[in-house]
C-alpha cells in the first residue's frame, strides 16, 4: 500500500504541479451531486483547478490533452474530506488522475464507526440502521490518497471506458484488529486497507455529441475488491447519460445528468438487491 502511495505521488503528482506552473492555461470548476439508493447516501464532489493544453494539435490523440491540477473536495452529511489533485491526459484516450485527501468524519449516522469483531463483524444494513439510531458514531480523520486509469474509446456512435481507481486508506485511533464502514465506498474496512474499484462502460450515442450536447444510452459493469478485509462486491447497471445545451438556468455551465439502475451480482449482505444511481454534474470553464 505504501508503495502505491509513492507512485502515485512521484508519477503524476508532482510532475503535473511541475507542468502547470510554466504552463499558459485557464482555471475551471467541476462539481457533481451524486446520489445513491441501496445503500442511501449523498455526496458532492468538486474539484477547482488550473487546466494547461499539452498541444495545440487536433488530431485524433493529440486532442484536448491537457494537464489540470487544484483543489478537491468531497462533502457529505457524514464527512468533508478536502485535498489536492492532479491529472493528466498525454493522449485523448488516456486520463490518469492522482487525489490526496485529509478524511474527516463528524460522527454523524454512521462515520466513524469502528468493529471491535474486525472482519467477522456484522455490517449489514439493519446493524447499520441500528448503529445511526443509536448515534453511536465519533469524530474520525485519517489519509486517503487515490490513483485513477481510464481508457476512452470511440468507434462511430459507439462508446467505451474502461476505469481503474486503486485507493489507499488509513484512519486514526481505530485499534488493529479492529474494521470500521467506510461510507462513501460503502464497505468495511481495516484501520489501514486499500480498495480497487473497477468499471467497464459501453455506450451508444443517440443524438449529439460528446463535446456537445448529447444523449448516451449503456451498461456499466463495477467490481469493488478491498486489499485486507478482502470483500468482493459486483454490481451490472443500465446507465443513461444527457448532456444538454447551456442554459442559463445553470448560471453558465455545462451541465451533464446521469442516471444508472442495476442489481448487485455479488455482495455480502445484498445479492440480488437493486442498486439506483442519480448525478449532476456542472462545468465552468474559462473562469
Amino acid at each position: 500500500m505504501r508503495i502505491l502511495v509513492a507512485v502515485v505521488l512521484t508519477a503524476v503528482l508532482w510532475p503535473a504541479y511541475a507542468v502547470a506552473a510554466t504552463g499558459d492555461g485557464d482555471w475551471r470548476h467541476k462539481s457533481l451531486l451524486g446520489l445513491r439508493y441501496n445503500r442511501l447516501g449523498l455526496s458532492w464532489f468538486s474539484d477547482t483547478g488550473y487546466r494547461v493544453p499539452l498541444s495545440k494539435k487536433k488530431t485524433l490523440l493529440l486532442k484536448n490533452t491537457y494537464v489540470e491540477v487544484g483543489g478537491h473536495a468531497k462533502v457529505s452529511p457524514a464527512s468533508f474530506h478536502p485535498g489536492v489533485y492532479a491529472e493528466v491526459v498525454p493522449i485523448a484516450p488516456i486520463r490518469l488522475r492522482a487525489t490526496v485527501m485529509k478524511l474527516t468524519y463528524f460522527g454523524t449516522y454512521t462515520a466513524l464507526f469502528d468493529f471491535e469483531e474486525g472482519q467477522d463483524a456484522d455490517w449489514s444494513d439493519d446493524e447499520l440502521d441500528r448503529i445511526e439510531d443509536e448515534s453511536l458514531a465519533r469524530y474520525g480523520t485519517g489519509l486517503e490518497v487515490q490513483g485513477i486509469a481510464q481508457l476512452r474509446l470511440k468507434f462511430g456512435k459507439i462508446l467505451a471506458l474502461y476505469e481503474s481507481r486503486l485507493s489507499y486508506l488509513k484512519v486514526d485511533d481505530v485499534k488493529a484488529g479492529n474494521t470500521w464502514y467506510e461510507t462513501t465506498y460503502d464497505i468495511l474496512m481495516e484501520p489501514e486497507d486499500g480498495i480497487h474499484v473497477m468499471y467497464a462502460t459501453l455506450g451508444f450515442i443517440l443524438w449529439g455529441n460528446t463535446d456537445r450536447d448529447m444523449l448516451i444510452l449503456g451498461t456499466r459493469y463495477q467490481r469493488d475488491s478491498t486489499f485486507e478485509t478482502d470483500i468482493q462486491r459486483q454490481i451490472l447497471s443500465g446507465a443513461l447519460l444527457w448532456r444538454p445545451s447551456k442554459s442559463s438556468w445553470f448560471w453558465g455551465a455545462k451541465p451533464t445528468f446521469g442516471f444508472l439502475g442495476g442489481g448487485y451480482l455479488e455482495d455480502q449482505y445484498r445479492e440480488g438487491e437493486p442498486i439506483f444511481h442519480a448525478f449532476m454534474v456542472l462545468e465552468w470553464a474559462k473562469l
